[in-house]
């Protein structure tokens, strides 16, 4: 089970903010949701045979080539602010 509280600490580090009605409703949907999971976890799994096996799964990647990029001067000259030879951008975080 989640408390409210704990809910309140997620949201919050994830700067998102959460009225009271949307709060009792996450609270329980996120408890009946963790509830299955254990509910899962207990289920016996010995001696069972995994239902489905992906072996053949093959990743087919393209071989890297080295190629010329862009000079400096033409890269900035797309730019729509510039500052000490980098883009410049907007601050991120406060």
């Amino acid at each position: 089970m989640i408390t409210k509280e704990q809910l309140k600490s997620i949201y919050k580090d994830a700067h998102i903010s959460l009225d009271e009605k949307e709060l009792d409703e996450l609270t329980e949907k996120f408890s009946s949701l963790i509830e299955f999971n254990e509910i899962l976890l207990k289920a016996d799994t010995d001696g069972v045979e995994p239902t489905e096996i992906n072996t053949d799964n093959a990743m087919y990647l393209r071989e890297d080539k080295a190629r010329d990029g862009l000079d400096r001067e033409e890269a900035l000259s797309f730019a729509n602010d510039r500052e000490y030879g980098y883009f410049r951008l907007q601050r991120v975080i406060d």
